[in-house]
């Protein structure tokens, strides 16, 4: 049985996926690293990256049995679209995760469900006609590219009485300006809007009380069973007086169950209800309406008052977090080897 580990990049992923070759060895399944770029049409082969005497080789490969779609399909990366979906119409491959569309999609069909309306920030599509009256009155909002990750291309705005401060916070620092009029500011933004669609938020206050934003990340896999695990959950924290907690933008990780018991009872068991509803009821629901999953990242946000939001859903998300909160990492890694076999013995499962 081969899997595929389906990437944007060769070099994507690397540390991970050599972990999870090393662990198919007993599973008797070869795992190849490819890029939609490599697939032979022609022969309905694929050049993939093995990894034999601790280094990655390149080799023809008939199509995989299954694929482990890690790929970004981000503004850069949309031209690889088209040929992921000529090579699900040409291969008999089955894909273990679809994969979800973009925030402001999954947003109006979570609104449209009835059962999480309490977590969902406040979200609007954003526009320069949506925008103009929230900035009449001192006010702070996020803009979030509705096909970014890893905290990329996220600007907030704030509004002073006299001026406008927009912020880009990078992995190389916090990069701010200042704009006299709404004007010049509807002109920045165009730019932005010009390259990729966002969606609008109002800040939270989920900073502590250091001024150090935070956010709490869960990882969720489908076990052996094909049933939702939750395989770790980690507090990431961001820079003092920063917007973002996610590890690309500096962030760093801390022990969830070390800030949970600082708590008062009440807020712990406010906090982990809230999260324990979200977590166990969501991904039932997207695979509804999406198609077959195999892992989610959940976000959450928690404000002083033990209030939980749900700030961001991945299904390619990272494994950093869960790694670092996880008693048994291994179980990580053969996480899509053992769902693999899942599959294989249950064609049923494959309707989804």
């Amino acid at each position: 049985m081969i899997l595929g580990i389906m990437q944007s990049r060769k070099e994507q992923n690397r540390a991970f996926n050599e972990e999870v070759a090393l662990c198919s060895q007993a599973f008797d399944i070869t795992v190849i690293c490819m890029v939609p770029t490599d697939i032979d049409w022609k022969n309905n082969e694929v050049i993939g990256h093995y990894f034999i005497n601790n280094e990655w080789r390149a080799k023809s490969f008939p199509c995989p049995h299954f694929v482990y779609d890690r790929a970004f399909y981000t503004n850069q990366t949309r031209y690889l679209l088209p040929l992921v979906n000529q090579f699900k119409k040409k291969c008999s491959a089955t894909f273990i995760n679809h994969g979800l569309p973009n925030k402001w999609k999954v947003h109006e069909y979570l609104l449209k469900t009835n059962l999480f309306h309490p977590y969902l920030p406040d979200t609007t599509f954003a526009t320069l006609e949506v925008i103009s009256p929230l900035l009449d009155v001192p006010s702070s909002y996020i803009l979030k590219p509705i096909h970014g990750a890893a905290g990329r291309g996220i600007y907030i705005i704030e509004k002073k009485e006299k001026f406008f401060l927009i912020h880009h916070p990078t992995s190389k620092g916090l990069f701010s300006k200042r704009m006299e009029t709404k004007r010049s500011l509807n002109k920045y933004l165009t730019t932005i809007f010009d390259k990729e669609d966002y969606i609008i938020q109002p800040t939270l206050p989920i900073r502590d009380e250091n001024f150090v934003p935070f956010d709490i990340r869960l990882l969720l896999q489908k076990n052996e069973d094909g049933r939702w695990t939750e395989r770790g959950r980690a507090i990431r924290e961001g820079i003092q007086g920063s917007y973002l907690s996610n590890l690309a933008a500096n962030g760093k990780l801390t022990n969830y169950f070390e800030w949970i018991s600082k708590k008062s009872k009440v807020l712990q068991s406010q906090i982990e209800c809230q999260i324990d509803y979200i977590s166990s009821t969501l991904p039932t629901m997207l695979e509804k309406e999406y198609g077959l999953l195999f892992e989610l990242g959940l976000d959450f946000g928690v404000t002083k008052e033990g209030n939980v939001f749900l700030l961001d859903i991945n299904s390619k998300p990272g494994h950093k977090t869960a790694i670092f909160s996880c008693l048994d990492p291994k179980k990580i890694y053969e996480a899509p080897l053992r769902y693999c076999l899942h599959l294989n013995k249950n064609k049923e499962v494959l309707a989804l």
